[in-house]
């Protein structure tokens, strides 16, 4: 388990390269990549709206996938791209960030 993320995100429309289905961020089962550089970091969304058609925006939390030791290099204002299936499909602010529990 990494870090958590709060965020806003803009899905591009379908007919400019977006997504073709809607997401269920509190499904728990979209993992698409933020592009940081040349390197792509996990992201996996946990909470927002019931659903995000493409084209449209929601305040989302993600958890960043990172190993326990590290750290997040995500930062409070960084735009970044969002990644699905090796294209871009959206746009991800990031709103806030903290470290993930630590279980007793």
């Amino acid at each position: 388990m990494g870090d958590f993320a709060e965020a806003f995100v803009t899905f591009l429309p379908s007919e400019v390269g977006g997504r073709h289905t809607p997401i269920a961020p509190r499904d728990g089962n979209y993992y698409p990549f933020l592009r940081l550089g040349d390197a792509l970091l996990c992201i996996r969304f946990i909470e927002g709206p019931s659903s995000i058609a493409p084209g449209d925006a929601a305040r989302v939390v993600v958890e960043v996938e990172m190993p326990p030791a590290e750290q997040s290099p995500l930062v409070v204002g960084m735009e970044l791209d969002l990644v699905d299936s090796d294209r871009v499909v959206g746009i991800f602010t990031v709103a806030r960030v903290w470290r993930s529990a630590i279980a007793v």
